[in-house]
Parts: C-alpha cells; sequence; structure tokens
C-alpha cells in the first residue's frame, strides 16, 4: 500500500471495518475522520479522530492518505454519498475493501469507496459501482450489476443477469430471480421475493413481493447522524 487510509466514521461499522482492514493489512489505517459536531472523542483504537473539513488536508495530505467510508444506509444512502463526493472534492483517492473471505471470481469488477465483507460469493461478470457495500454472506449470480451507492445487507441472493439501479437498500434475506431490473432508489424490505421489475423510489415487500408505498423526502433526510 503506497498511501495509509482514513476511515470516515466511528460507529460500530467503522469500528468493524477497523478490524476487517486490519486482519487483512496489518497497520494501513492511519486514522478516522468525522464532522465537526459529531467529534465526541479524539482517539479510536489509539488512532487520531480528525475532523472532516477541507481542513483536513493540511495535516493528511490526500497525497500520502486515501479514504473510505464506513457508513451504512442513513437517508437512502445519501449520508455515506455526501462524505465521499466531499472528500474527492477535497483531493482524495477513495479505496475499496473486499474482504479475503469471500469468493470472488476473477471477472468480477467494482469501483472506489467499496465495501464487500466475509462470506460472499460473487459469480463470474458481476460489476460493481462506486460508494457500494455489500454485508457478508451473500449470493451475487453472474453478469449481475450492482450501480453506485448502493447497500446490500445480509442472506440475500441475488440471480444472474439483474440490474440494481443507483441507491437502493436490499433487506436480510430477500431474494431476487434471475433476469429482474430494480428501479433506483428501492427499498427492498427484509425476507422479500422480487418475482418482477421494480418501479423507482418505491419500497417492496412479501412473497412475491408487492409495491406497499413510494418513497417520501422524509425517507432521504431520516437518521441525520453523521458519525
Amino acid at each position: 500500500m503506497s498511501k495509509k487510509l482514513i476511515i470516515i466514521g466511528t460507529s460500530e461499522f467503522a469500528e468493524m471495518l477497523y478490524h476487517y482492514i486490519k486482519k487483512d493489512y496489518e497497520n494501513y489505517i492511519e486514522a478516522f475522520s468525522v464532522e465537526k459536531d459529531y467529534k465526541m472523542n479524539t482517539h479510536l483504537f489509539d488512532l487520531p479522530i480528525v475532523t472532516f473539513s477541507q481542513y483536513i488536508t493540511k495535516s493528511h495530505s490526500p497525497n500520502s492518505f486515501d479514504m473510505i467510508t464506513a457508513i451504512t444506509y442513513k437517508q437512502l444512502n445519501r449520508l455515506r454519498t455526501r462524505l465521499y463526493l466531499e472528500g474527492k472534492e477535497f483531493g482524495y483517492d477513495f479505496a475499496s475493501f473486499i474482504s479475503k473471505d469471500s469468493i470472488i471470481d476473477e471477472h468480477v469488477g467494482w469501483g472506489e469507496n467499496c465495501v464487500i465483507l466475509n462470506n460472499n460469493n460473487l459469480q463470474y461478470k458481476v460489476q460493481i459501482g462506486n460508494n457500494v457495500i455489500i454485508w457478508s454472506g451473500n449470493h451475487i449470480g453472474h453478469s449481475t450489476e450492482i450501480m453506485d451507492n448502493c447497500f446490500i445487507s445480509s442472506g440475500i441472493t441475488i440471480a444472474g443477469n439483474c440490474k440494481i439501479g443507483r441507491s437502493c437498500f436490499i433487506g436480510i434475506g430477500a431474494n431476487i430471480i434471475d433476469g429482474i431490473s430494480i428501479g433506483e432508489d428501492c427499498i427492498i424490505a427484509a425476507g422479500a421475493c422480487i418475482t418482477e421489475d421494480t418501479e423507482p423510489k418505491t419500497v417492496y415487500a412479501g412473497v412475491p413481493a408487492k409495491p406497499i408505498r413510494r418513497i417520501t423526502e422524509k425517507d432521504l433526510t431520516n437518521n441525520i447522524n453523521k458519525g
């Protein structure tokens, strides 16, 4: 690793990501970072917590440090996306973490600021955009595309040749049959089985899944914790 790493966030997810990365890449992480209003401590795991703003470049130059976000699906992924884009505006490159405990076909591709945790199986020609989180224990079938800013929970089966639109959230234990397209900004509820293409900005639940409501502005502004 030519550069050290800054983790954006200090939540439980940030702590988890720290341990996953440290297990695979010892002494790679240099610091954590949060916005000023949410900086409650000066250190985490004996590493400094630095304020996330344009002034971070004075103490941690983009020439020497990369970033990665440890932010979940708050505001239907808007919070993580905002911090990622602001970090890029500050001049940072964003790393991706792919757990060595997952099975990743050699023809799989992914963008920057992605996190793929342990025990995932990503098959031939799966393509993943930028700023995507794939939690543990999922099967993602061949030639499936997951677009930018998505959050994939655990225990999910996505069959081959599917397309998951931008900024979607897929809940625990959901199943998506082959060839399905999920519209952007969708929420797929835990345990849902998607058997038909979905409309954008809609919540789907049930077996087989049906639309239960539209995504509202409240969905995009709730949970404003920036940590």
